[in-house]
């Protein structure tokens, strides 16, 4: 396979030269490097790479190309290249350019650019790459091939698989899908020695390749999430391993959404023990979402899921626990030590026991609606999806999907996987969106 392209395209050859100098200097061991002054050549690159299957990490077009302007190229990347980042290069101060600042917030406005980036100045220019460097690694989550952290082997359109496929990306968790019996499928299964490696239905293979090889055959979710080192239980977890349980805490969060994950930080960062139990995966319903842009801080926007590993992250480092793929399944008053202090709570967790707590805090979140169709309901998994528009993105390519629901997470997944399926619908009951 070729090296991933960077594709810059500025009309201003002075400004082509620098940046794509620096593009060759930082990025050129790992990626090839191409620079155009016509939209019209670069479009047909664009063109050519994708009949070819080439790989396109990045393209930076100038705004003001003539005949295909930097807006309307990188709108042909965007189905061409799905999962390519897209941005305007833009020279320093042109913020205050108002027929610029349209541009740029036209675009983003439109899903057409994922953001700006200023025009590198001077050698070594260090904003440049990082800015670069942040839109390298958001693209490489997205290839697909197996030389990844964690590589799953599973029957196609099989709902065991989704639901790997599934906890794996909210839980933040490197990966990819292999279907069984295409050859990338069988060389891994064959390099690990699992059962049935030609077979296209045989047990679902996990492949911790950057954990020592571990191989998971038909794992249940605990055993994942304790394979990678999540917390599952009260005892040690990827953040205090080996201490004995802690069964008494000060602060006790039902629900690692966003509201969960930021009471775990807060508390944890006041000095307080906390304990954070969820039943499903890091995030929530947030942690579905494929970008996030009204969130304070990050004005590129950035996926549900990376959101929700940022916040597990930050309240790890303070301290707080987290027990995985858990329900709490009762709580109630519970005496204080010696009939004296504060009232205290008293927690049944599934399959770990009771948690005692000075105080619960409940974020629950909601849950997606079932449709209630038992012919649909069949399907679950395997070609009908709740709020999977991330996870399954790339197994629908080039299909025709229906989307049910009118709502922002509707219209966010339309947007999502127009990218990847030749034909998207929305269905809604109301009369508009």
């Amino acid at each position: 396979m070729a090296r991933p392209l960077l594709l810059v395209v500025d009309r201003d050859l002075d400004a082509l030269a620098r940046t794509e100098g620096e593009l060759a200097r930082r990025f050129g061991a790992d990626f090839r490097v191409r620079g155009e002054s016509d939209s019209t050549v670069a479009l047909e690159q664009l063109r050519l790479a994708a009949e070819r299957r080439d790989p396109v990490a990045l393209v930076l077009a100038d705004p003001w190309l003539p005949g295909v302007g930097g807006a309307e190229l990188l709108r042909s990347v965007r189905t061409l290249h799905p999962d390519a980042a897209r941005a305007l290069l833009v020279p320093w101060g042109a913020w205050a350019d108002r027929r610029t600042a349209d541009e740029i917030l036209r675009g983003m406005s439109h899903g057409d650019i994922d953001y700006y980036v200023l025009e590198p100045w001077s050698s070594p220019d260090e904003l440049f790459c990082r800015t670069v460097s942040e839109f390298v690694q958001v693209w490489s989550r997205t290839v697909e091939n197996r030389r990844r952290e964690v590589v799953v082997v599973g029957a196609a359109r099989d709902p065991r698989g989704h639901a790997v496929r599934s906890l794996l990306t909210r839980n933040g968790i490197p990966h990819a899908y292999l279907d069984r019996g295409t050859p990338e499928a069988v060389a891994v299964l064959r390099s690990v020695e699992a059962p049935e490696p030609t077979s296209e239905d045989g047990p679902l293979v996990i492949w911790l390749a950057a954990l020592g090889g571990r191989v998971l055959l038909d794992p249940t979710d605990v055993e994942i999430c304790r394979a990678w080192g999540i917390g599952t239980d009260l005892g040690g977890d990827g953040a205090h391993g080996g201490e004995d349980e802690v069964r008494d805490v000060d602060l006790l969060v039902v629900g690692a959404g966003p509201a969960g994950l930021a009471a775990a930080v807060y508390g944890s960062s006041e000095g307080l023990s906390v304990v954070c139990v969820e039943e499903q995966a890091l995030g929530g319903q947030a942690g579905t979402s494929s970008l996030i842009r009204n969130y304070l801080g990050f004005s590129r926007g950035l996926s549900g899921a990376e959101l929700a590993q940022r916040g597990f992250q930050q309240a790890w480092v303070f301290g707080a626990r987290f027990v995985l793929t858990r329900r709490v399944t009762a709580v109630q008053p519970d005496a204080p030590p010696d009939g004296a202090g504060v009232p205290r709570f008293r927690a049944t967790v599934s399959d770990v026991g009771e948690v005692r707590a000075r105080a619960v805090l409940l974020a629950t979140g909601v849950a997606y609606r079932r449709l209630g169709v038992p012919a649909l309901e069949a399907l679950s998994g395997s070609g009908v999806y709740y709020g999977a528009n991330v996870s399954e993105a790339h197994g629908l390519a080039g299909a025709h999907t229906v989307i049910v629901g009118g709502g922002n997470s509707a219209g966010q997944a339309a947007l999502h996987l127009q990218r990847y399926a030749a034909v998207v619908a929305i269905v809604v009951r109301t009369p508009d969106l």
